[in-house]
């Protein structure tokens, strides 16, 4: 009455599903942060707000490359996603001041460019600031 091959194939499945879910959060929240720490070394502090929210972290990296907000849409469209997402990652790796083949290394589905992007050191100086400004230090952060 009882068929223990079935019961078996459905935990089994479950388990992979709770991995896979469990795993595709895991790369989630780490991209999120990726993009957090991008938009502060760029100075863009609200922008890191977002880094957690699914479709609005991709506004990270849309406004560190400069392009207005509707570029969001093009995350929506076949295969012009695919290159609007090189094209933004190129420009923010060179906004970082890195070459832009990090751009394109971070565009594919590999973790290593936007960790590289978002943990190196950069090439730029902090926005905002010019030379001979007064620099405020706060140790409450």
């Amino acid at each position: 009455m009882y068929d223990h091959d079935a019961a078996a194939f459905f935990s089994i499945f479950a388990f992979i599903w709770i991995f896979v879910l469990a795993a595709a959060v895991g790369v989630h929240l780490f991209v999120g942060y990726c993009y957090k720490k991008i938009a502060l070394k760029l100075g863009n502090d609200e922008d890191a707000k977002l880094w957690w929210i699914p479709v609005a972290n991709t506004l990270i990296l849309i406004r560190a490359a400069g392009r207005p907000d509707w570029w969001l849409v093009w995350s929506f469209i076949p295969f012009a996603g695919i290159i609007v997402s090189f094209i933004l990652w190129i420009e923010v790796a060179q906004a970082l001041g890195k070459p832009a083949v990090w751009g394109v290394i971070a565009a594919l589905p590999v973790l290593i460019g936007p960790a590289y992007l978002a943990f190196s050191e950069s090439d730029i100086p902090l926005r905002g600031l010019h030379e001979g400004d007064d620099v405020i230090i706060r140790w409450d952060e």
